[in-house]
């Protein structure tokens, strides 16, 4: 960020960090709704001259970068935060899928317990487990789908070694309906900051990807380690993308 940029940035900002963790996105959902009422109900609300004090600063990774995205791209949109809860909360009633029908699979597990077989899993837990591995199977429809045949590992010599390998376009195409990208986002224009936490999965490095300028009209991402040339620079001039996004 620029000197001038950085001299003019107050010292306290309010930020709202979203951590990962794939469903819990939705709790961070009526997090963020609840945040919004009480802290609206402290501020102004003479013509949103106060509005874009909410947060200065929304970070995430893995679905909380996702869920930040989706509200600083509302605010964009807006240029306030109202009708930002209500977006995120369309998000995830959009991607919500019922469980799936496992009443075949849960026959042996039912016959199990009405025998009173003392190392049968809890109700629950087979719901769970039964569920789990029908998603494997299937997918979510709207979130990721598997590639069919699954990929053969055969350095071993084992026919059953086989991989699923998953296509996250489904989510994409879900995120985009709700954000649009890219990000670019502006101090001076009373803008928040998203800032995306990723992580480099071939590198095992973390990344972290700015809506704002680091000088006039640069955006990039330097990870690695400089000191062994393994430094890797992400450029994103025009605003954090779906990519970054999805750089998990």
């Amino acid at each position: 960020m620029s000197n001038s940029h950085k001299s003019s940035i107050p010292k306290v900002q309010r930020a709202l960090v979203l951590q990962g963790g794939g469903a819990l996105g939705a709790y961070q959902a009526g997090v963020f709704k609840s945040l919004y009422e009480k802290i609206k109900g402290f501020q102004d609300d003479d013509n949103n001259k106060k509005d874009n004090l909410l947060f200065d600063i929304i970070a995430g990774t893995s679905i909380g970068a996702i869920n930040g995205a989706i509200l600083v791209s509302c605010f964009l949109e807006n240029k306030t935060w109202q009708g930002s809860p209500e977006r995120l909360e369309s998000f995830w009633k959009y991607l919500s899928t019922p469980t799936p029908k496992i009443s075949e699979p849960l026959k042996q597990w039912r016959a199990e317990k009405e025998k009173g077989n003392p190392l049968v899993a809890s109700e629950e837990s087979a719901r769970r487990y039964y569920s789990a591995k029908e998603f494997s199977k299937s997918g979510v429809e709207k979130v990721f789908k598997p590639v069919y045949p699954p990929k053969k590992d055969n350095r071993f010599y084992d026919s059953q070694n086989q991989w699923l390998v998953y296509d996250n376009q489904p989510l994409r195409q879900s995120i985009e309906k709700f954000a649009k990208f890219p990000i670019a986002t502006s101090f001076d224009k009373g803008e928040p900051r998203l800032l995306v936490v990723s992580v480099d999965s071939a590198e095992g490095t973390t990344a972290t990807f700015d809506s704002y300028e680091i000088e006039q009209g640069k955006r990039e991402t330097e990870y690695g380690d400089s000191h062994l040339g393994k430094s890797i620079i992400m450029k994103y001039d025009e605003g954090i993308g779906i990519r970054q996004a999805l750089f998990n």
